[in-house]
């Protein structure tokens, strides 16, 4: 909308930023700029958070697992990597990830 429609319906006001009368761009450029900028940050947010939820997800898996073991009196010292390796989630590969990044 910003980049096509928006210059016929509403118009684009130019603007001057340093205030001397050279109008370096327009309303809409500085809209597509903010827009993209807050994708790029609500993107890279969700991607923390989300990585930092597995994260959770798998450590306490891990001690509910952990806490069950002990009270039935088979305590388990410690994970090897392979029973590591089967708590984690499926890797599902990098398809999704990059037609995520081709539609923004």
């Amino acid at each position: 909308y910003l980049a096509f429609i928006m210059p016929h319906v509403e118009g684009c006001d130019p603007v001057d930023r340093n205030g001397n009368g050279l109008f370096e761009s327009n309303s809409c450029i500085q809209s597509i700029k903010a827009n993209l900028l807050l994708t790029f940050i609500i993107h890279l947010g969700t991607v923390v958070v989300m990585m930092c939820f597995e994260l959770a997800r798998k450590w306490w898996a891990e001690r509910s697992e952990r806490r069950s073991l002990e009270k039935s009196g088979r305590g388990l010292n410690r994970y090897t990597d392979v029973e590591d390796q089967n708590k984690r989630q499926a890797y599902e590969g990098d398809t999704a990830y990059y037609l995520e990044l081709m539609i923004q």
